[in-house]
């Protein structure tokens, strides 16, 4: 009887012994894995010993990583002792899905289990190493990272349960194509997953220092490549990162700057003084209701301004009398917006002469013809006329009572000679032009 208990003892520590070496050395041989391509349904992560009584409550993960949606109706997992079960038909797992197996009964052992999977066909899928779990508690035996195979037992760890999701050790990249655009520019963010396989991965951004959002999901291939392509819309600084499964990776960055624009003017060379001219113009690229503000310099150096606005169109066109002849200079500006950058014209010079030079001699020699016509008319109203010899002044006869003669009344007379002036010139008579209190000659055309 003692002899039995001393063996049973020393049974009980070579078990024990053999346990936890077995785990030691599934720790010890396991490395990093570095850019394995998941290319099948895997058995993800086994729960053999669930706390409590066992019974009903054990369990198999099963892991898709590819891109397609795959039926595992009809696939069996066959225990190390010949257990099997078979998963009803028609049990589908959507990419980069998982899909839990719960076992009857009790259905796996604690000690040196090995677990193989085969499909419909009967063709073996995947296989677990032998593994042991006496710890009675929520830790289970699983890939790490998530769904890593490698054929080797440096894939399992026992951890924590993650049942129905990532059993976690993934890693991200991300990159973007350029760390600085102008507005209206794009961008392309990628990066990779490790392990390799088919994943819906989440980029986040964090615009202006808002915090981080959701942006866009996107598969990675099976290679675990992935990018999306962006265009921002507005100024300023931005951060991005992606997410599988909580697993973040690096964080980038972007500034987006404002964009260059430009005033275009339509200047004429030449115009009249005391005549409307027209400014007319557009911002680059075309902007509607923005102000724009125009700066004159006067021949006599000073500066105005006025301000418009461009219309639907895009264009703006102020209307101005410029009353001062010479050489007169105007620029344009306007303040930019929210994508824009500032932006003024160049200088353009234009010549305001004076208004005489241009139609002034004409009307000059229009207002002589009537003058001289006038006086020609005047002095022959004032000529007196010579009684007539041959017949004398006849009676009057009235018919019916007398009426008072109304005599007409005289004709204004010219001005006295003394307000005309000779042209030294042609002799001709000048004309006294009131504006600028001098005489012009219209047939020499200029003043005298």
């Amino acid at each position: 009887m003692s002899g039995f208990s001393l063996n049973k003892k020393f049974s009980g520590k070579i078990l024990a012994f053999l346990i936890l070496l077995s785990m030691v050395t599934l720790a010890l041989n396991f490395k990093p894995v570095n850019s394995v391509t998941l290319t099948h349904i895997v058995m993800n992560e086994v729960e053999s010993n669930p706390p409590g009584r066992d019974d009903h409550k054990e369990w198999i993960e099963l892991y898709n990583p590819t891109q397609n949606r795959i039926n595992i109706g009809g696939w069996t997992l066959i225990t190390k002792y010949r257990r099997s079960y078979t998963i009803p038909l028609d049990t589908f797992i959507e990419p980069d899905g998982y899909y839990v197996v719960s076992l009857p009964g009790l259905f796996l052992v604690n000690t040196n289990e090995q677990v193989t999977l085969k499909d419909a066909s009967g063709v073996e899928i995947d296989k677990t190493p032998l593994i042991t779990d006496n710890s009675d508690d929520n830790k289970t035996w699983q890939r790490y990272p998530n769904g890593v195979d490698t054929d080797t037992n440096t894939d399992w760890q026992f951890r924590a349960a993650t049942k129905s999701s990532s059993n976690g050790g993934e890693t991200l990249s991300c990159s973007i194509s350029q760390s600085t655009i102008i507005i209206g520019g794009s961008i392309t963010i990628s990066g990779s997953l490790d392990p390799r396989h088919v994943a819906l991965v989440k980029i986040e951004v964090n615009p202006l220092g808002a915090g981080w959002v959701f942006l866009a999901s996107v598969f990675s291939s099976s290679d675990g490549g992935f990018s999306f392509n962006w265009i921002p819309d507005r100024v300023g600084s931005y951060q991005f990162r992606v997410n599988y499964n909580n697993v973040l990776s690096n964080i980038v960055d972007l500034t987006v700057n404002k964009a260059s624009s430009e005033i275009v003017l339509f200047v004429p060379k030449k115009i009249l003084e005391d005549t409307n001219m027209s400014i007319l113009g557009y911002i680059k690229p075309i902007r509607v209701g923005a102000l724009v503000t125009l700066t004159y310099g006067l021949p006599n150096g000073t500066l105005l301004t006025a301000s418009t606005s461009t219309l639907n169109n895009g264009y703006f066109n102020y209307t101005f009398v410029p009353d001062a002849p010479g050489i007169w200079n105007v620029t344009a500006r306007w303040n930019g917006d929210d994508t824009l950058y500032s932006a003024s014209s160049q200088l353009f010079i234009f010549e305001v002469e004076k208004k005489e030079e241009g139609f002034a001699p004409a009307l000059a020699l229009m207002i002589a013809a009537a003058l001289s016509g006038a006086i020609v008319v005047a002095g022959l109203g004032l000529k007196p006329k010579k009684p007539s010899a041959e017949k004398p002044p006849t009676a009057l006869r009235f018919v019916g009572p007398l009426k008072p003669l109304i005599r007409p009344a005289l004709r204004p007379s010219v001005k006295p000679a003394s307000t005309v002036k000779l042209c030294p010139v042609c002799r001709q008579q000048a004309i006294h032009i009131h504006k600028y209190n001098a005489w012009f000659c219209p047939k020499c055309k200029k003043y005298v």
